[in-house]
């Protein structure tokens, strides 16, 4: 559509991947310059594929798969484009936070949390409702995650976006944490 065509002289958006790719992340990162229009072509082929399989993963997803390309950004702003929060919390803050609450989840609990790229990060305490639990995920979009959140903390929970390597540290510190053993009584432990 030309100028001349265009009543409202709005700026007309030229794509030129698929036309039934309708990913408005996808068009922000090529905004952005992020990623290309051959990036998107290529993820929305892996996408139809998918489908057949019965996949229904949004194309800047399969993109985030793409060793190529920069995971955390097209997570990042996925995350944006979809109203989440980030977590601002300093990583030292979050580590602290982790540890002090590593019991108040099981052992299972914890080992879904980690399989899903799921962290308790925070707390959010009022007088009027009950105490909220802030959980930091590198993809707060996916439905699972939010079951989780659910699950682990009565209904009252928030996501928000972490970076996928934050996410990584704060579990593993979790299981390290978990591992430690008890203080000793002052004894040398018997070594044969």
């Amino acid at each position: 559509m030309t100028p001349d065509q265009n009543p409202s002289n709005r700026p007309v958006r030229v794509r030129s991947f698929p036309p039934d790719v309708q990913d408005k992340v996808c068009e922000e990162l090529i905004s952005r310059r992020l990623v290309n229009q051959g990036d998107v072509a290529a993820a929305y082929r892996k996408r139809r594929a998918l489908h057949t399989l019965g996949s229904t993963q949004p194309v800047w997803r399969i993109m985030a798969l793409n060793p190529a390309l920069d995971k955390e950004q097209i997570y990042a702003i996925a995350a944006d484009m979809h109203g989440y929060k980030t977590v601002s919390a300093s990583r030292l803050d979050l580590i602290q936070f982790v540890r002090s609450i590593v019991d108040r989840f099981s052992e299972m609990q914890w080992r879904k949390l980690g399989m899903l790229g799921v962290v308790p990060v925070g707390t959010i305490e009022s007088d009027l409702y009950p105490t909220r639990w802030v959980f930091g995920t590198f993809d707060p979009t996916i439905r699972e995650a939010h079951q989780l959140a659910r699950d682990c903390s009565a209904n009252h929970f928030e996501l928000r976006y972490l970076s996928h390597a934050t996410v990584a540290e704060l579990i593993a510190e979790v299981f390290l944490t978990r591992l430690e053993l008890p203080p000793s009584d002052g004894e040398e432990p018997a070594v044969d």
